[in-house]
């Protein structure tokens, strides 16, 4: 029999028989990606990554300078809609639309670009 005291504040005691699931604590490696993935992804639109991101060719895009322009374009681009409304489907290959947006930068040409080469160089589909 188990009694505790529901006036207390003390935490509550945990029947060590239940089927609550184990704790675990993440591996090294688990815990180091985690953390790079918290610390490298910028939440300011325009802070020192989102600028060089923001200049980069989209040829020579980095994984995360790719995903920081598909989550931020429509940020620093007043008027531009998410990413995410134009990449689902297109063609064709992405130098095409890596040129319309460099030309002449576009929501949708812009977005694409930075998609399909994240896919095409690290076979990373964002939004899906």
């Amino acid at each position: 029999v188990l009694c505790v005291d529901t006036t207390s504040d003390a935490p509550e005691l945990v029947d060590p028989t239940s089927d609550a699931p184990e704790l675990v604590e993440p591996t090294v490696e688990e815990a180091t990606d985690a953390l790079f993935l918290q610390t490298s992804l910028p939440t300011d639109p325009m802070d020192v990554m989102g600028s060089t991101c923001y200049d980069m060719q989209h040829p020579n895009l980095s994984l995360h300078c790719a995903l920081w322009l598909y989550n931020h374009y429509h940020t620093v681009n007043r008027g531009w809609a998410q990413c995410s409304a134009f990449t689902s489907s297109y063609s064709p290959k992405c130098g095409y639309w890596w040129a319309k947006c460099k030309k002449n930068p576009r929501n949708k040409h812009c977005c694409i670009s930075a998609h399909c080469h994240a896919k095409a160089k690290y076979g990373v589909n964002f939004g899906k």
